[in-house]
C-alpha cells in the first residue's frame, strides 16, 4: 500500500501523553536494529511496542521512522474466532513544541484458535509527511506498522540523544448496552372518551377514568372541580418502569362541545418516569363557560383523550449480549457529505458497530423537543448518558445538524476519547466522528461532543440511508477512557563505558578435550558477563575444524520479566607475534533464555595453531562493548 492509496486527513499534536506504554530512548543513535519494549497488557491480550529508529527495509520503511504493536501469540484465547476491536495512537514527543506527535488508527482484529491472526485495517490517518499503514495475514504474530517522520526532521527535533515513544492501545468490548425507542402513531386504542355525567351534581374534589390501555400501558383520566376545570393524565403502572426508564407522550386534551365542533383543546408533551407519573393541565376551562356551554341536555360532560405519539424504549437486559443482525445488503455509495472539521477531529466510514452504546429511534420526526436522552450506561465505573438534538443544538452552533454528545453522571474527573456513530443503510456502514484530542470531564464540564455531525437535510432525506424502514434511525457512542500511564521503560545505549575490555588467556589449548570452557566472570555496563569457548564448533560437534565462542550473562546474572540488554562490540583472537588480529562483530539482544551470541566459525583450528597460539601453547582472546544498554521499567509491571 502506497501513501497516496490512504485517505486523506491530519494528524495532530497534542499534550496529553500516552496512557498504554512508554518508551524513553538515551543514545538511540547507537541501536542498529530493532527496539522491542516488554510485554504490556490491553484490552485481555499481551503487546509489545517495536520501534525500528533507521526504518523497517523489509517494509518500505527505509528513512523513516517505524512503529508497530505486535500482539503476544503465546497467550492468544483458544476460541474458534475472536474479534478485537482497537484504537491505537502511537505518540512521538517533541520537545521544541512540548507535545506529543500522533497518529490515530481503527482496527478489527480476527483471531482464531491455532495462533492464525487476520487484521483488518478500518480507519487510517494520513500524516503532514508519510504514512504508511499495513495489515497481513501471519501464522504466529501480526503487527500495525505506523512509518512516519523523516529521519533527518526526527533527529533535529531530539535534545540531545534523547527521544521518547508511545502508544495508546483502547480495545473497545462487546456491545451489551442499548436501548430501541420507538414514537409510535399506529397504536391501538388511540382514543380514549370519558363522560361525567350529571356535571353539576358533582361533590368531590377529584374523579377518575376507569383505566384504559395504549402500547401496554395502563393510563388514567382526572377530573377536578372548583373555579377551573383541571384535567391530568396519569401512568397508573408506573412501578412496572425501570429506573432509568422514559415514556414520551404527545397528547391532545379536549372538553368536548355537544352541540357542535367548539370543543376545548389543550396539547400535552411530556416524559413519564417512575417518579413523576402524573401530568396535565391544572386550567383546563373555566368552570362557568363549562357549565353553559359544554353539558348535554342531561347536564354530562364529555372528556377526551387523544394519544397522538407514544414513545416506548426496550432496554437490554443486564447480563445479555446484543443479539447479531442480518447484514443489510449495500444499494451503493453514498457521496461526500461537502463539509469539513477542525484538525483535531476526523469523520469516516466504519463497517463495525459502536461498542459503548447503541440508540435505535424509530419515528424520530414525532420528537418534537429539542433532544432526547438516552438512559445512563455503564463504561469502566463512570455512568454516562448519549444526548441527541435531531434538529440541532443552537446552543452550541449545532442549527441545521444533528447533535450528539455525552454527559458524565459524575464530579470525579474522567479522561475519555469520544467516537459517535450514525448508522447509514444505504452502504450499510456507520458514519463515525472521532475527536482525536482526550476529552476533560469534571464538575465544571460534564458534557462533551459534537454539535455538527450531520447536516438535517441530508440526515432526513431517506435516499442518503440514515433513514430507513419507516422512519428508523441509529445512533451510537465509544467512551474510551484514557487513564494515567503506569507502564513504562527508560532505555539507555551507554557508549562511554568503564574498562570495556575483557582479555582472556586459554593454556594449553591443544590438549583441550571438552565440549565448552568458560571465562572467568567480568562485569561491564553493570552487568556480569562470560566468554564461552567451543573447541570443536557450537553448531556442529563434530566439525572439529574451527571455534566458536560466545558472550554470555554469567550463571549468576538474573534478569527480571521480560527484560532485555543490548550489547553491541567485538570479539577477537589475539595475534602473539604482532597486530594482525582476527577481529569480528557481534551486535545482539540478551533476554531470560541467555542464548549468547558471538561467532560460530571465528578462526580455523588449523591457522590457529599455525599463528596465533604462542610459545607456550596458550590462546588468547578478547572482548571489547562498544555499547550495553540498561533499561528502568515501571514498579508496577
Amino acid at each position: 500500500m502506497s501513501n497516496k492509496d490512504l485517505n486523506a486527513a491530519t494528524s495532530s499534536f497534542r499534550e496529553h501523553p500516552p496512557s498504554t506504554y512508554s518508551i524513553k530512548f538515551e543514545n538511540l543513535r547507537q541501536l542498529d536494529d530493532k527496539y522491542e519494549s516488554r510485554l504490556f497488557a490491553a484490552g485481555g491480550y499481551n503487546w509489545r511496542l517495536v520501534i525500528y529508529p533507521k526504518g523497517n527495509t523489509k517494509d518500505e520503511g527505509s528513512g523513516f521512522i517505524s512503529m508497530y504493536v505486535e500482539i503476544d501469540s503465546k497467550n492468544l484465547m483458544t476460541t474458534p474466532l475472536t474479534q478485537v476491536y482497537a484504537y491505537l495512537i502511537f505518540f512521538v514527543y517533541n520537545k521544541k513544541t512540548d507535545k506529543y506527535f500522533t497518529i490515530k488508527g481503527l482496527y478489527i482484529i480476527h483471531i482464531y484458535n491455532a495462533g492464525h491472526i487476520l487484521v483488518q485495517n478500518i480507519y487510517i490517518v494520513n500524516t503532514f509527511t508519510s504514512l504508511c499503514l499495513y495489515s497481513s495475514t501471519i501464522n504466529t504474530y501480526n503487527v500495525f506498522t505506523v512509518i512516519d517522520t523523516n529521519v533527518k526532521r526526527f533527529n533535529a527535533l531530539r535534545k540531545g540523544d534523547h527521544c521518547e515513544f508511545g502508544v495508546d492501545f483502547l480495545v473497545a468490548p462487546p456491545l451489551t448496552n442499548w436501548e430501541v425507542v420507538s414514537f409510535d402513531q399506529k397504536h391501538p386504542n388511540f382514543k380514549f372518551s370519558w363522560t361525567l355525567k350529571k356535571f353539576t351534581e358533582l361533590e368531590e374534589y377529584l374523579y377518575a377514568s376507569n383505566r384504559f390501555s395504549i402500547a401496554g400501558r395502563e393510563w388514567g383520566n382526572t377530573h377536578a372541580e372548583g373555579k377551573w376545570v383541571s384535567m391530568f393524565l396519569r401512568l397508573i403502572d408506573s412501578k412496572g418502569l425501570n429506573a432509568d426508564e422514559r415514556i414520551y407522550i404527545l397528547a391532545r386534551g379536549r372538553l368536548l362541545d355537544p352541540h357542535g365542533s367548539n370543543h376545548i383543546d389543550r396539547k400535552l408533551k411530556i416524559w413519564y418516569t417512575k417518579e413523576n407519573k402524573g401530568y396535565g393541565w391544572s386550567k383546563f376551562g373555566r368552570l362557568d363557560k363549562i357549565r353553559k356551554a359544554y353539558l348535554d341536555k342531561e347536564g354530562s360532560l364529555k372528556v377526551e383523550i387523544e394519544i397522538v405519539v407514544k414513545q416506548q424504549r426496550e432496554f437490554l437486559p443486564i447480563g445479555q449480549s446484543r443479539r447479531e443482525e442480518e447484514a443489510l445488503e449495500s444499494e451503493g455509495i453514498l457521496l461526500g457529505l461537502g463539509f469539513t472539521y477542525a484538525t483535531t477531529s476526523q469523520n469516516f466510514w466504519s463497517e463495525r458497530p459502536h461498542s459503548s452504546y447503541s440508540l435505535k429511534i424509530q419515528n424520530l420526526a414525532q420528537l418534537i423537543g429539542e433532544k432526547y436522552q438516552s438512559r445512563r450506561f455503564l463504561v469502566d465505573d463512570y455512568n454516562w448518558r448519549l444526548i441527541i438534538y435531531p434538529k440541532g443544538n443552537e446552543k452550541d452552533n449545532g442549527s441545521g445538524f444533528i447533535s450528539m454528545f455525552v454527559e458524565i453522571d459524575s464530579t470525579t474527573e474522567a479522561l475519555a476519547y469520544l467516537t459517535f456513530f450514525v448508522y447509514n443503510k444505504k452502504v450499510n456502514k456507520y458514519f463515525c466522528f472521532q475527536d482525536t484530542e482526550v476529552k476533560r470531564f469534571n464538575a465544571l464540564k460534564k458534557v462533551w461532543g459534537v454539535s455538527q455531525m450531520l447536516p438535517v437535510e441530508i440526515f432526513n432525506d431517506p435516499k442518503n440511508g440514515y433513514i430507513f424502514d419507516e422512519d428508523q434511525c441509529e445512533f451510537g457512542v465509544d467512551v474510551m477512557l484514557d487513564y494515567p500511564l503506569t507502564n513504562w521503560e527508560v532505555v539507555s545505549f551507554n557508549d562511554k563505558l568503564h574498562f570495556p575490555k575483557f582479555s582472556w588467556s586459554v593454556k594449553h589449548f591443544t590438549t583441550l578435550r571438552d565440549k565448552v570452557y568458560v571465562s572467568n566472570n567480568f562485569s561491564v555496563g553493570g552487568k556480569t558477563w562470560v566468554l564461552k569457548l567451543y573447541p570443536k564448533c557450537f553448531s556442529t560437534s563434530s566439525d572439529d575444524k574451527w571455534i566458536s565462542i560466545c558472550l554470555h550473562l554469567a550463571y549468576n546474572e538474573r534478569l527480571i520479566k521480560d527484560e532485555r540488554i543490548y550489547t553491541r562490540g567485538h570479539l577477537r583472537v589475539l595475534d602473539p607475534f604482532g597486530d594482525d588480529h582476527i577481529t569480528e562483530k557481534f551486535n545482539s539482544w540478551h533476554d531470560g533464555s541467555n542464548s549468547g551470541c558471538g561467532c560460530d566459525k571465528i578462526v580455523s583450528v588449523a591457522k590457529l595453531r599455525e599463528d596465533y597460539m604462542d610459545e607456550v601453547d596458550t590462546l588468547s582472546l578478547e572482548i571489547e562493548f562498544d555499547v550495553v544498554s540498561a533499561t528502568n521499567y515501571s514498579p508496577t509491571s
